[in-house]
């Protein structure tokens, strides 16, 4: 697997959320995390735009502020159209 992840939303309490995984062969993987730590419940799907679209509404389902370049997003760039930058998001990161 690739260790290209990012924190998408929080949770409401703010000590969880949801973070996204690309795997080498292309596909994704959706894991919750709670406390920084992450969990076995998790999602598999074929493409970014399948993730995009649920992250999209699980945010909305929590009421969570929708904010693209946290998961590596420049401003000018549509996530439903373009996979993450993970540069940018490390230089998001700090790193």
């Amino acid at each position: 697997m690739d260790l290209y992840t990012g924190e998408v939303y929080p949770l409401p309490d703010g000590d969880g959320g949801l973070m996204a995984t690309k795997c080498e062969d292309g596909t994704w993987i959706v894991w919750e995390f709670w406390l920084g730590l992450p969990c076995m419940s998790h999602i598999a799907f074929f493409n970014w735009e399948e993730v995009v679209i649920f992250l999209f509404e699980e945010a909305d389902n929590y009421n969570a502020v929708w904010i693209p370049e946290i998961f590596g997003f420049r401003e000018e760039v549509n996530p439903f159209q373009n996979e993450p930058d993970f540069e940018f998001y490390r230089e998001v990161l700090g790193g």
